[in-house]
């Protein structure tokens, strides 16, 4: 696994099916496409789209990468994210 903010963003991408995915589903799909997880992965998962996300009171400040709405996240084009993430 790369980092939990790469693997997002594309776990992110992948999902967008729809404008809004919900927590359960990103949890679903990292536990089908990802092995070696942590018992505490959904944790982490959480942790990730807080940290880069405005929206949330854990912001770190930096990319502003997920919109979250209580229990559901929405991501930007692919392009944007990308060139947010490299930076």
């Amino acid at each position: 696994m790369k980092d939990w903010c790469s693997e997002m963003v594309h776990a992110m991408t992948i999902l967008k099916s729809k404008e809004w995915v919900h927590l359960s589903e990103i949890y679903h799909y990292v536990e089908e496409n990802f092995s070696d997880l942590p018992v505490t992965f959904e944790g982490s998962v959480r942790w990730t789209l807080q940290d880069n996300s405005s929206d949330s009171k854990n912001y770190n400040g930096k990319r502003d990468l997920f919109e979250i709405k209580k229990k559901e996240v929405v991501i930007g084009d692919y392009e944007t994210l990308q060139k947010q993430h490299d930076n």
